[in-house]
């Protein structure tokens, strides 16, 4: 009987000396694995409120879609001549003023080579324009081409005075209308 006591207390003591070696261990990897769950947890709680940051700003924006338009006409992706034609046509017309001769030429890109991988290309546009028209009336036309949506940025004015070959009735009517020369800019991508 001594020896199957001995035996269990052998047993006992070394299940004891076991789960003593074995129990630390396991605790600092269940340990090290909760610490790790815990760091995962707020990891997806910081992504799940970044995405419903996202579907919030997203239905924001959605409410100033006309706004973001006219963001999107002010530098467009592409540069269409038909669309600035249509433009100056339009403002000509409502502010009396005859178009002479419009030149569009493209210049070289704004960024820097050594930039372009990291920025979108920007390109300037000039543009040059010759018109006819009264003094008040070209005024008119220059405050609504810089109060306008569109970036358009006018470089310089030149005003000449009307040429005259007679003195006839029809030049002195003629001696209210100027000749007009603008250089412009606008940009695009």
């Amino acid at each position: 009987m001594e020896t199957k006591s001995a035996i269990n207390i052998a047993l006992i003591f070394l299940l004891i000396v076991g789960v003593l070696f074995f129990l630390p261990s396991q605790y600092k990897k269940f340990r090290e694995a909760k610490v790790q769950f815990a760091q995962k947890k707020i990891e997806f709680e910081k992504k799940d409120q970044y995405f419903l940051n996202l579907k919030k700003w997203y239905k924001e924006l959605t409410n100033y879609e006309s706004a973001m338009k006219k963001i999107d006409s002010i530098l467009p992706e592409k540069f269409e001549p038909a669309d600035i034609v249509n433009f100056f046509s339009q403002e000509l017309t409502q502010n009396n003023v005859l178009l002479k001769e419009f030149t569009i030429s493209q210049a070289a890109s704004l960024v820097k080579p050594e930039e372009k991988d990291k920025k979108p290309e920007i390109k300037k546009i000039s543009l040059d324009m010759s018109v006819v028209g009264t003094y008040e009336d070209f005024k008119k036309l220059v405050f609504k081409i810089e109060n306008s949506a569109k970036l358009i940025e006018i470089n310089s004015i030149e005003i000449f005075s009307p040429k005259t070959t007679t003195e006839s009735e029809s030049s002195k009517e003629n001696k209210n209308f100027f000749d007009f020369q603008l250089k412009m800019g606008t940009y695009s991508y």
